[in-house]
């Protein structure tokens, strides 16, 4: 699956390079990281990070899904989207 991700053409090193974090640290097909912690993993700047999230959330390779506490952002829920690479 790896292989599969790094040859695709449709994806920057950036957004290969977060996915295949993703897919290696996801825990029951999940993985619960802020924006900040990612970013800092792999040494990208945190607006960075959003937009790459955000064109792999547009091009349905992950869904987002944010946690609250007392109305407030405490951290993402990622779901990799694998059939793609199957």
């Amino acid at each position: 699956m790896m292989q599969k991700i790094l040859i695709d053409k449709d994806l920057s090193s950036n957004e290969k390079i977060v996915l295949m974090y993703l897919i290696e640290n996801m825990v029951n097909s999940k993985i619960d990281i802020p924006f900040k912690s990612l970013g800092e993993e792999l040494g990208l700047a945190v607006p960075t990070v959003v937009k790459i999230i955000k064109s792999l959330t547009d091009k349905n390779l992950v869904i987002k899904k944010q946690n609250y506490y007392n109305g407030i952002v405490i951290a993402n829920t990622y779901t990799v989207n694998l059939n793609r690479y199957a």
